[in-house]
């Protein structure tokens, strides 16, 4: 009886021990399961996030071709400008520029050559960009008021042009180049209607028109080295609509300004300017 016992004794504890064995079996088991599913989560996450880089990736790879894409027609469309004046047939000392190409457009009168380069030439009256230029002052003169006081409509005004000079300055345009790029790229750029003036049709180009401005020589000296400045805006002739730079569609309606900010009334300024357009 007791050698039975001891037996039964010997299968209590071995069975115990098989027991303590499985649990501990379980329990590894639970660990591991534990660390797979972590595993699991960590490669579920680090999907996730290659995902988000390989699209972030495939954008600024879409972003790259278009700048790319830009950039080159960019540089095309200088060269082209740069053209012009390239193959002027006068020195800078006459800075009397004779050539014009038939595929000049109106824009070309008021590109840059050069980087850090200020310089103008005055268009031969025989060339193609004077013709354009001309075309479209004379078709922009039409009737306005005498004054803000009456409602009277004057003639339309008889100008006769003097010259035409082409303004370069390489510095202030890719100042106004980096500006235009960074408007583009605004999500809420909205068309503005019913401008009654010539579209620039280039890339990157939302709301930008050839538009007038009417000063004094002094003045459009100044503008033609170091730019419009809107502090300054209206000194010479008041400011209606508050401080700022002021354009017109019409070369009829600048011109009344130059007049009023002139010492002169025989000879005056006005600049044909490439302006951005937008809400304020």
């Amino acid at each position: 009886l007791q050698s039975g016992e001891a037996a039964l004794a010997q299968k209590a504890a071995s069975l115990s021990e098989r027991e303590r064995a499985a649990q501990l079996a379980h329990e590894e088991l639970q660990r591991r399961e534990a660390s797979l599913s972590e595993k699991d989560k960590l490669i579920n996450q680090r999907e996730v996030v290659t995902k988000q880089l390989e699209e972030e990736l495939h954008a600024r790879q879409e972003e790259l071709d278009k700048r790319e894409a830009v950039g080159s027609l960019l540089q095309r469309h200088r060269s082209h400008f740069c053209d012009t004046l390239d193959h002027c047939s006068c020195s800078d000392a006459a800075s009397v520029c004779s050539y014009g190409s038939d595929h000049t457009s109106l824009l070309s009168c008021i590109s840059t050559h050069g980087f850090n380069q200020y310089k103008n030439r005055i268009l031969g009256a025989g060339t193609k960009l004077y013709a354009k230029v001309k075309q479209s002052f004379m078709s922009s003169l039409t009737q306005h008021r005498l004054n803000l006081h009456t409602q009277d409509v004057g003639d339309v005004p008889k100008i006769h042009i003097v010259g035409i000079k082409k303004i370069h300055n390489g510095l202030l345009f890719r100042q106004y180049q980096a500006e235009r790029a960074a408007m583009s790229r605004r999500d809420n750029v909205e068309p503005i209607p019913n401008v009654c003036a010539e579209k620039v049709d280039e890339p990157l180009s939302q709301n930008e028109y050839l538009l007038w401005h009417g000063c004094n020589k002094n003045a459009a000296a100044a503008i033609a080295e170091h730019g419009f400045d809107p502090q300054r805006g209206g000194e010479s002739v008041g400011k209606m609509f508050g401080v700022g730079t002021y354009f017109a569609e019409n070369a009829s309606k600048a011109a009344l300004y130059a007049e009023r900010g002139s010492s002169s009334h025989n000879t005056n300024c006005i600049l044909l300017a490439r302006v951005l357009l937008g809400k304020a």
